[in-house]
């Protein structure tokens, strides 16, 4: 049994070429806030059956100093902080279900994740738009979130 069961190969629609990974996080529970004390937005997506998370965060008012570490993207986590990265989320899209992130290789590597993500939401989850507006705070400087 593979030491990360939830990364599953795709094969694009032909069926050949390149072999992405993916990575499916059931979430039981998800946490949304804003800690102005930290000068964070915030959403964490908890799957606790498996002890596992996808949390990710931005700055609300980043400096000039935050932008030139790189602290000004958005930050992604992946069940510790050893596996987390400023940056490197290409698209999100929210579907009524779930959550699809597409990842830059490099990140998805670093963060023991596959290029695409997938966040199933709770079974009837009723704090769709709430989530929606979150996400948009979140990646407002970095890329849009797509509604399907």
């Amino acid at each position: 049994m593979s030491q990360y069961p939830d990364l599953k190969l795709l094969k694009n629609s032909k069926g050949c070429g390149k072999v992405k990974m993916k990575t499916i996080l059931s979430a039981k529970y998800i946490d949304m806030s804003i800690e102005e004390d930290l000068n964070l937005l915030c959403i964490a997506f908890v799957d606790n059956k498996r002890n596992e998370y996808i949390s990710l965060q931005q700055t609300i008012n980043a400096d000039e100093c935050d932008i030139n570490l790189g602290m000004g993207e958005v930050y992604i986590e992946h069940n510790d902080q050893l596996y987390a990265s400023y940056g490197g989320i290409k698209k999100v899209t929210l579907k009524n279900s779930c959550i699809d992130l597409i990842l830059d290789v490099t990140i998805a590597d670093q963060i023991l994740m596959g290029e695409h993500v997938q966040i199933m939401l709770p079974e009837e989850y009723s704090n769709i738009i709430e989530l929606k507006d979150y996400l948009e705070l979140i990646f407002k400087h970095d890329l849009d979130v797509f509604v399907s």
